[in-house]
């Protein structure tokens, strides 16, 4: 999307926010208290893949997390997504 539209991408880092905000809840259990915001250097998308692109956003939103929240395992997609539609390159 942001290739397509000529943008830039600013990767974000929200830390300990699961804590107050499960994937099950609508909105937070209680008030978010200690949650730290990074903010990266954005990246570029002009005249790189979409797997580039993903691969460094992916990388700059990990480098911010602590070790409690780090993926278990890097991301490994190809140019299509899981619905089988393709990606911009």
């Amino acid at each position: 999307m942001a290739k397509r539209a000529g943008v830039r991408i600013l990767p974000i880092s929200i830390c300990g926010l699961h804590r107050f905000m499960p994937t099950s809840a609508i909105m937070p259990l209680v008030t978010p208290r200690g949650i730290v915001v990074r903010i990266h250097p954005p990246i570029d998308t002009a005249g790189r893949s979409a797997d580039e692109v993903l691969e460094e956003t992916y990388a700059a939103i990990a480098s911010g997390l602590p070790a409690d929240q780090l993926p278990i395992a890097p991301i490994n997609q190809s140019a299509t997504d899981e619905g089988g539609m393709e990606k911009d390159s």
